[in-house]
């Protein structure tokens, strides 16, 4: 774990308390959103976040002047100031990142709750995004070229890794809702509209799926999963856990794509088959042979088999959504 993140995060979360105070004197709505929530949300948070994401419904220079003196606040450039405001708080010599969204996060519907954030000898109470809606909100930033993340902007690679993993501990969490899916769309529509587009739920998850394909081939991934083990609180992710990560993540945006109306039977039938049968090294392998009929390379698919049989499965779930769909049938 890399000591300054630690540094970073810990001032992340001292600048959101002060922040909940003023916005609750001001009687504006503030909402915590983004990796930092996620994390905050799970019961054992697996990362440091060293950012601050939120929505907030007032003046966001008010909110800001809460943090000084204590901090240097910032103003960093934005090409929309009717949507976005960024800053940049400096104590000492650590920095942080606030980005504050000023759209709604959706047109129907109240994504947030009321949590308490307890952090070392911290404890304050904040308005957080619903698991729904931060799973639903990853999922979009995975749509890449449509209504996802830039593919133009610093550290996308990482950032991308960052929107996967939050994505695969809220699914450790809980099990994807019809409220999902419909904050899914919702979050579609506001972001066409931001960026003047008509992409399609379909075109979104089309857009999803090849970037989660692509980054498995990634030249680069060998050096993003060494840097971003640097913000893990324990363990690594090595590449067969990026693959199980990655296909997992596959199956289920295929589920969906594939049948909206039985998908949530679908999610349930695929982590069931896959818990009974990746050790099944005859179910495995062929599963294996059907996969490399359809094309996919050779060689990874042996790799998979050997270093992470999950990952095979969950790639055979992506490929043949039919036959986990036992509500089709």
């Amino acid at each position: 774990m890399n000591q300054e993140f630690a540094k970073r995060q810990a001032q992340v979360l001292d600048i959101l308390e002060i922040l909940v105070k003023q916005a609750h004197l001001q009687k504006q709505l503030l909402v915590f959103i983004g990796g930092s929530a996620v994390q905050s949300s799970i019961p054992r948070p697996q990362r440091l976040s060293i950012d601050l994401d939120l929505y907030y419904d007032g003046e966001p220079e008010t909110l800001l002047s809460a943090l000084k003196p204590d901090y240097v606040v910032e103003k960093r450039p934005v090409k929309n100031q009717d949507l976005f405001y960024f800053f940049e708080a400096i104590k000492g010599n650590t920095l942080s990142k606030i980005d504050i969204a000023r759209f709604s996060l959706l047109e129907k519907g109240k994504p947030y709750q009321t949590k308490t954030i307890q952090f070392q000898s911290k404890k304050f109470v904040v308005n957080i995004a619903t698991f729904d809606y931060l799973l639903a909100s990853k999922f979009s930033s995975l749509a890449v070229g449509t209504v996802g993340r830039k593919i133009d902007k610093t550290d996308f690679q990482m950032n991308l890794l960052k929107d996967m993993f939050d994505a695969h501990c809220l699914l450790e969490q809980i099990k994807t809702t019809q409220k999902t899916w419909a904050y899914f769309e919702q979050i579609v529509k506001i972001q066409n509209r931001i960026r003047k587009t008509e992409h399609s739920i379909k075109e979104s998850l089309d857009s999803a799926l090849q970037t989660l394909n692509e980054s498995i081939q990634s030249v680069t991934l060998k050096g993003t999963l060494q840097n971003f083990n640097q913000y893990l609180l324990v363990g690594n992710v090595s590449k067969p856990a990026y693959w199980q990560m990655t296909y997992r993540l596959m199956a289920y945006l295929n589920a969906y794509k594939h049948n909206p109306k039985t998908a949530f039977n679908l999610f349930s039938n695929i982590e069931k088959r896959v818990n009974q049968e990746y050790a099944n090294r005859a179910i495995v392998s062929e599963y294996e042979n059907q996969l490399r009929q359809k094309g996919i390379n050779a060689e990874h698919l042996h790799e998979l088999k050997i270093l992470s049989p999950k990952s095979l499965v969950y790639l055979y779930a992506f490929v043949n959504p039919q036959a986990f769909d036992v509500m089709a049938k």
